[in-house]
């Protein structure tokens, strides 16, 4: 991506909460915790889950992305979200089709383990039973657990799409073949240094490379490490 048109979408981002108003963005939440998103995610429908064992034992690993968890700072800093994603872990699939979710029509498109990962196969079937009660809109699941999507990969509804997340900071993880695309983070020297092509660092909301019908979403998203986005413009020539 031109970088002068990778830092019009970096500016662009610190207006998205003017941009995209104030939106009603459910007409039922259902029985799920959907979590209220900031940042780049600012008005985005997400669900998270308990970090896992798995999670915790990655943060052991040098060079590994899990040391770097924005989730486990905000858990420490709101630590009563812990009940609340612990809801979403204990659903089961009546549960959802009791209590549906709706959506608005703005936006179809919602986001799975924005916090925690995949522990087993009830948490995608459970995302599974999401996506048939909102055969509407699209989900895109974050996971580094390919082992556990893929047991139950053949149940997969057609509007659900996987992101693979890449273990290593600088380092793209071989793709599985059942993903759709893979995620990788990379510091702002190694990016300068290697010509990554730097594709995600806008508002979520108003880029979409990640979300909603996969013919416009590339295969493969690289984002700066959080707090490397400057230094990365500045190595790039962009005062």
């Amino acid at each position: 991506m031109k970088i002068e048109k990778l830092y019009a979408e970096f500016q662009e981002k610190k207006q998205v909460a003017e941009i995209i108003g104030k939106e009603k963005l459910f007409e039922s939440r259902g029985c799920i915790h959907w979590s209220k998103m900031s940042g780049k995610m600012h008005g985005k429908r997400a669900i998270g889950r308990p970090m896992t064992s798995r999670c915790v034992n990655n943060q052991k690993l040098d060079g590994c992305i899990c040391q770097k968890c924005y989730a486990t700072r905000i858990n420490v800093i709101y630590p009563s979200m812990g009940a609340a994603l612990q809801r979403n872990r204990d659903l089961n699939v009546n549960d959802i089709l009791e209590d549906p979710p709706s959506f608005t029509t703005t936006d179809l498109t919602w986001r799975s383990n924005w916090n925690g990962d995949y522990e087993d196969e009830h948490d995608v079937l459970i995302d599974f039973a999401i996506c048939d009660v909102l055969n509407y809109a699209i989900c895109t699941a974050w996971t580094k657990q390919g082992n556990i999507v893929e047991r139950v990969i053949d149940e997969r509804p057609s509007n659900y799409t996987l992101m693979q997340s890449s273990y290593m900071i600088n380092q793209q993880d071989d793709m599985w073949d059942f993903a759709d695309q893979i995620f990788t983070i990379y510091t702002a020297d190694y990016a300068a240094e290697n010509d990554i092509d730097i594709n995600c660092i806008g508002a979520c909301r108003l880029c979409k490379r990640c979300y909603g019908d996969l013919s416009h979403r590339p295969k493969v998203i690289n984002e700066l490490l959080k707090g490397d986005e400057i230094k990365y413009f500045k190595l790039m020539g962009i005062e």
